[in-house]
């Protein structure tokens, strides 16, 4: 069984932004709400396990923009 991983440059290549936005989104994310909550977070940075959440939020992304995310769903 394969699993695939996120980590910040995955996560800004999945969404087409900078690897620093990711990074300052994710630093935020305990105030602002702006990203699923990290599987992992390792020496290296966050890692995010491939899931149905993670792509919801990159699909929401992709369609409409950074939105705060309410009780585990997305704001439209």
């Amino acid at each position: 069984m394969t699993v695939e991983l996120f980590g910040v440059h995955e996560l800004a290549a999945a969404i087409d932004v900078r690897p620093n936005n990711v990074s300052i989104w994710n630093r935020e994310r305990p105030r602002r709400n702006l990203l699923p909550e990290p599987d992992f977070q390792l020496a290296c940075g966050p890692i995010w396990i491939d899931s149905f959440e993670v792509r919801d939020w990159i699909n929401h992304y992709n369609t409409h923009g950074p939105t705060r995310r309410l009780r585990g769903s997305l704001e439209s």
